[in-house]
Parts: C-alpha cells; structure tokens; sequence
C-alpha cells in the first residue's frame, strides 16, 4: 500500500515538471515562507515543511526553500504601506525596526499567503432594460462596468514559533489595515491605507490598488496551539516583551476592494488594457 502510495506521489511530480513545472509550482508556490522566516530570524531547527504543504510524516517530508522576493515570485502577496512608521528595518538588524511585532512581514516585503490560497475575482457590466409596449424583446443599454470585490482565502499552518510569530504579524497587519488614522496623530481623519495586491505573475495582479475591507479569522477548538516567537527584545522596550499562543492550523479570509484614483481611470484606454499594456504594472484588472 506505501509503495503504491510512494509511486503515486513520484509520478505526479514527474508529471508536474513534464507540463513546465506548474503542477509542482501551485504545490510549492508559499511553502518557502516558513522556512524563510527562520532564517531572518537565525532560527535553527528543522526545515520540514507543515503538512499541507510538499507532505507530512505519512508519505515522509521534504525539504522547503525560501525564495527571495524576485520577478518570478508568482505568490499571493499584500504590501505594506507607505507609512514611515512601518518602513523597513535597518540593514542587518532585524530587532531594529520600531515596530518589532510587524517585523516578520517587513522582512517578506508585505504579507505573503504561506500556501497557495484560493481567489475569487468577479468582473460584470450592467444593463438596464427598457420596454416599450406592443414589442416582443426589449432594448438593453449599458450603464457601466463594475469590478466586485476580491476574496482570498488561505491555510496557514504552524509548526515552529518562528511560524507563530509570522502568523500574529499578519493578523495584527490586517488589524491595522481595516482602521482609519482617527484620535491623534500626523495622519488624524484620513482613511485606512491603500496597499497593493501582487500575485501569479504580471498578468494577473501585479500592483493592483486595493482596500481591505474585511478580514476574518477562526480560532478552531480541536487543534493544537503553539508559542509565539520573540516579538519583542527588552533593549527596544521592556514592557512590549511577550509572546501569544496561535494555532497550528487556520484560514485567513481577505476581502479587497480595488481602489483606482479619478486620474488613473481618466487616462484608462481600452486598447491599451487589451494589450496587456496596463494590467502589467499599471495595476487595471
């Protein structure tokens, strides 16, 4: 039963390469990410992958390799914002970032989904209905044309503390994402920031303007918790130091609202986006 279980398993990935790898690339799209966290943090330890990912201890694990931020990335990825607060840390000083329990996804350049998550994106174009007596079909004109939100759902497996501590960064990102500058502050009575949705290539989304207007989460009852990593080293604050207990297994659920300025739409071209010429940087869908 093993042996024929083994020999499924090897052909599928012989499979996944004869077809140019894009079987094995959907398999292995974000499974880097938990090993990548380890390594900016200087984490030791193992570097099997969660179960979910390129296998679990039934059918044996596997290795899992970080891949740097790069033009053949093709994971689902949010940015972070422009915000100074929220700018990358110092070169080589990871804790040097004034925000410690966000620097696991400024070190990735933005959230990244650790699995290939599932996306639902909806286009339409309205037409009203105008019926003139004594006819047998009626006339349709068109309004306009509406891009609906974008919905991301994905796993998020931990195995490791390092994995807990990217998993409170992303809840705590998505937190911060659905609230307005209000209270004090520079940025006082502005709304919540604009962030950009990258994600399978420069056909796909790449630099799309969005929103987050929802994000949810599930704390299941029947699986494990592990421990948080070290969010937050006494040198930069004493009273921040602590930790938070996550589960080995969740789903983020996303849900954008793509964002284009009157200036950007007024310069649309539809020839141009038929082209490819802005949805590859441009950011139109």
């Amino acid at each position: 039963m093993t042996q024929g279980i083994n020999k499924f398993l090897e052909g599928a990935d012989n499979f996944g390469t004869s077809i140019g790898g894009s079987f094995g690339g959907a398999i292995k799209s974000g499974v880097g990410l938990v090993q990548g966290v380890r390594q900016l943090f200087g984490a030791p330890g193992s570097n099997t992958v969660s179960p979910g990912a390129e296998g679990d201890g039934v059918y044996g694990s596997r290795q899992a390799n970080f891949v740097q931020s790069n033009s053949t990335d093709w994971r689902v990825r949010l940015s972070m914002p422009p915000i100074d607060a929220w700018k990358s840390p110092p070169k080589n000083a990871i804790f040097g970032f004034q925000n410690p329990i966000l620097t696991p996804i400024v070190n990735t350049n933005g959230f990244i989904f650790p699995y290939t998550p599932s996306v639902t994106l909806t286009h339409s174009a309205s037409y009203s209905s105008m019926d003139p007596i004594h006819n047998n079909y009626p006339f349709s004109a068109y309004e306009n044309s509406k891009l609906d939100k974008i919905t991301i759902v994905g796993d998020f497996y931990c195995e490791t503390s390092f994995d807990a501590a990217y998993w409170i960064a992303g809840v705590h990102f998505f937190r911060t994402m659905t609230k307005m500058f209000s209270g004090e502050g520079p940025n006082a009575g502005s709304p919540p920031p604009i962030i950009k949705l990258n994600g399978y290539g420069d056909y796909v989304f790449k630099n799309v303007p969005v929103a987050v207007t929802q994000f949810s989460v599930e704390l299941p009852k029947d699986v494990d918790y592990i421990p948080s990593g070290f969010l937050a080293p006494s040198e930069i604050d004493a009273s921040a130091k602590g930790t938070g207990y996550v589960p080995v297994k969740s789903v983020f659920t996303v849900t954008l609202l793509p964002m284009y300025s009157r200036e950007s739409v007024r310069k649309f071209n539809l020839n141009d986006f038929a082209t490819g010429k802005l949805i590859n940087g441009k950011g139109f869908i």
